[in-house]
């Protein structure tokens, strides 16, 4: 009886795998803990917040980095030094001067790694997000979204 119950976990586990081969759930970098910030800051507000995105780039999600936009993909997986936005980013094209300040070395770097990882993510993708600003359960775990409690009395 252990042997089958050893066999059958061993049989589903094996059988078990990721939709997408880029989640990563114990990946060191991952675009929603290291990556998805930094775009958040430099880079939502012309590719994902608004009605219009500049050049039909959405860079929300993994996936619409790899769709691309108006110049095709932008990322190439496994291979920063092919990546257009590795390109725009060093040459200081983006973010435009406009749009605030260039990322810092260590951020260009960051993302290079990630890249060259394979881009991983931490969970699924959904597949379509909502024009605009969006909430993601990332953010919904920030303090503010927290219910208010009261404290136990000591």
């Amino acid at each position: 009886m252990p042997c089958r119950l050893s066999l059958l976990l061993l049989f589903c586990c094996a059988s078990f795998s990721f939709a997408d081969e880029n989640v990563l759930p114990d990946a060191k970098i991952s675009y929603e803990k290291d990556i998805r910030p930094i775009f958040k800051a430099a880079c939502f507000h012309c590719h994902g917040e608004e009605e219009e995105l500049q050049g039909s780039l959405d860079v929300r999600l993994r996936r619409m980095l790899v769709q691309g936009g108006d110049s095709g993909p932008v990322i190439v997986s496994g291979k920063s030094s092919e990546s257009y936005l590795i390109e725009r980013i060093k040459s200081g094209e983006m973010p435009p001067s406009e749009a605030g300040k260039p990322l810092a070395a260590d951020q260009i770097e960051l993302i290079s790694k990630w890249i060259d990882l394979g881009a991983p993510t931490l969970r699924s993708e959904p597949e379509s997000l909502p024009r605009g600003l969006v909430i993601t359960e990332d953010d919904r775990n920030w303090w503010s979204f927290q219910p208010v409690v009261r404290p136990d009395v000591p």
